[in-house]
């Protein structure tokens, strides 16, 4: 990576994954730092060479990120009263995977994706940094997890929603009698927590795991043209996959946004409709998952709603009735659902 600080080359990879702009500034100082410290340096390195081993490897893998590499290491010019130290969250997977950008582009191009599609799948590194920057007040990446999947290869961003390869049995098993599900990757987004992730064994016909963007409406017609893309796109670009039984027939998704105690206090919203597009077969309680992507707080902050209703804002009709739920007694659940896919 220390071959491309302070060269077009580098300017184009923080573009390419959204890091452009007003990002640019803090993107590189991270790198300098990460360049400076030989630990961190080699980890970097390590790190990237580990992704390039997994691109179009993306079935059954369990992330090789450490506690370590998430924390994070001082970064100069993030300095401030409140940080003397200036730690910069998931600074070294941040600098691995710039650096490997053009690669997960390139396994791409190779099996055919557009170049919109590569575009747009890319760009949601620079989208996490942001939510970083949102829950936290300062730039970071926070979501290092999230885009390393994405890095493997089996993922596209297609119009409104994203899809992943993976395995799943949802719609085809009983739910347990903690209505929890038996091999299925629950819960998965850029906020699952990654040991429950680590150990969740993928089994069942492949599937295609919805993630919802944080780029605009759910309108009925986005969603339904990103639904209508998926089955023939994956079938397309991953036809070695495609032959097997069942293949991409089913999407899944595990959200907050198929809670239907929520969604029905918001009848004939966008959200409500879309979350009655899914068949939910478990719901755990989950108001982690509500604060930290309706509000941009921390997800531990879920175990005390109570203590925070007063702090947050009430500027839209979701976090309005996000609010009355949880003062009525309420809670948010992250729900497991599946529909079959337009052919």
């Amino acid at each position: 990576m220390s071959t491309m600080i302070n060269n077009s080359e580098l300017y184009d990879a923080l573009d390419l994954v959204g890091l452009g702009g007003d990002l640019t500034v803090a993107t590189l100082s991270t790198l300098e730092a990460v360049k400076g410290y030989r630990v961190a340096a080699a980890r970097a390195e390590e790190m990237a060479g580990l992704i390039r081993e997994r691109i179009g490897h993306f079935l059954g893998q369990k992330s090789f990120l450490t506690d370590a590499d998430r924390t994070g290491i001082p970064v100069a010019a993030a300095r401030t009263g409140d940080d003397p130290e200036g730690v910069v969250e998931g600074a070294v997977p941040l600098a691995a995977m710039i650096e490997t950008a053009g690669d997960v582009a390139a396994y791409w191009r190779g099996i055919g994706y557009p170049e919109e599609v590569i575009a747009g799948t890319l760009v949601d590194l620079g989208r996490q940094v942001r939510k970083t920057m949102a829950v936290t007040g300062r730039f970071g990446f926070g979501q290092a997890d999230w885009i390393e999947m994405i890095w493997r290869g089996g993922f596209a961003q297609l119009g409104r929603l994203q899809f992943e390869i993976t395995r799943s049995e949802l719609g085809r098993t009983t739910p347990g009698a903690d209505g929890e599900l038996s091999g299925d990757r629950v819960g998965g987004g850029p906020d699952a927590d990654q040991a429950d992730q680590e150990d969740a064994p993928e089994r069942g016909p492949l599937v295609l795991s919805t993630h919802i963007a944080p780029i605009g409406s759910l309108g009925t017609d986005v969603v339904e043209e990103s639904l209508g893309q998926a089955r023939p796109f994956f079938r397309e670009h991953f036809a070695g996959l495609a032959d097997e039984d069942g293949a991409f027939d089913k999407a899944v998704c595990h959200s907050w946004l198929l809670d239907a105690d929520l969604m029905a206090r918001m009848p004939g919203s966008n959200m409500d409709l879309f979350s009655r597009r899914w068949t939910v077969w478990s719901r755990p309680v989950s108001d982690g998952s509500g604060i930290f992507f309706g509000f941009d707080r921390r997800f531990k902050d879920g175990e005390r709603i109570g203590e925070i209703l007063d702090e947050l804002p009430c500027d839209t009709r979701l976090h309005r009735t996000m609010i009355d739920l949880w003062r009525d007694g309420g809670h948010v659940h992250n729900c497991s659902g599946w529909l079959t896919l337009p052919q």
